[in-house]
């Protein structure tokens, strides 16, 4: 899997690769949500992973939101995204007051 786009947000690999998100939390309690292409809302549990595949014949979009829930400052998640066929990716969702924070990651294959 590669990045196509200088935003991070935009992958492509290939046709049936796996991939899988983690994500970790920093100077907050952990409170993230995320909905995939095809599939209602779900909440992510501190630990899980968020495992899919690659279609070349689907776009994929996992949004994510990231809540944060702390004294109001200093709060990070780290957002680890890794291709089965090769590639691995880190993204900072860093805290700005106790507003959520949205991120959209755009998934083609080959």
């Amino acid at each position: 899997m590669i990045e196509t786009n200088s935003l991070g947000l935009f992958y492509k690999g290939e046709d049936g690769e796996s991939v899988t998100v983690t994500v970790t939390a920093e100077n907050t309690n952990f409170s993230v949500t995320y909905k995939l292409t095809g599939q209602d809302r779900a909440v992510l549990g501190e630990g899980e992973t968020i495992d899919f595949s690659l279609d070349k014949d689907t776009t994929l979009q996992l949004r994510m939101t990231f809540d944060f829930i702390n004294d109001g400052s200093g709060g990070r998640y780290t957002v680890n995204l890794e291709g089965g066929e090769g590639g691995e990716f880190t993204k900072f969702v860093k805290q700005f007051g106790n507003k959520p924070k949205i991120r959209t990651f755009t998934f083609n294959a080959d």
